[in-house]
């Protein structure tokens, strides 16, 4: 998995463990793969967009995507779950739009 593959910049990736994931197999088959510190993003000089999977390693989690403003982790300006490729793909696309 490549952040092109998510609509994400490659220059503007801060952090990235999706590498190893295979997007042609779902992402519960690849539960060892996922943990809540998956990729990050920064999008501007004070947002970051994350990507983590939780609760970590479980195959019935999802994906959370949030943006993060002005290092306030407790209060993400965006935050959606996404459990498919598809899904993931469409909350990155919206979180870029906020």
């Amino acid at each position: 998995m490549t952040a092109e593959h998510l609509g994400l910049p490659s220059d503007s990736i801060t952090y990235w463990a999706l590498g190893s994931l295979d997007p042609s197999r779902t992402p519960q088959s690849q539960a060892a793969e996922l943990k809540e510190d998956l990729a990050q993003s920064q999008i501007s000089p004070n947002v970051i967009l994350d990507i983590g999977w939780y609760p970590s390693f479980d195959p019935n989690g999802a994906f959370t995507v949030s943006v993060i403003q002005d290092m306030d982790w407790s209060a993400p300006v965006f935050s959606r779950r996404a459990r498919s490729w598809p899904e993931l793909r469409a909350a990155v696309a919206e979180a870029l739009s906020v």
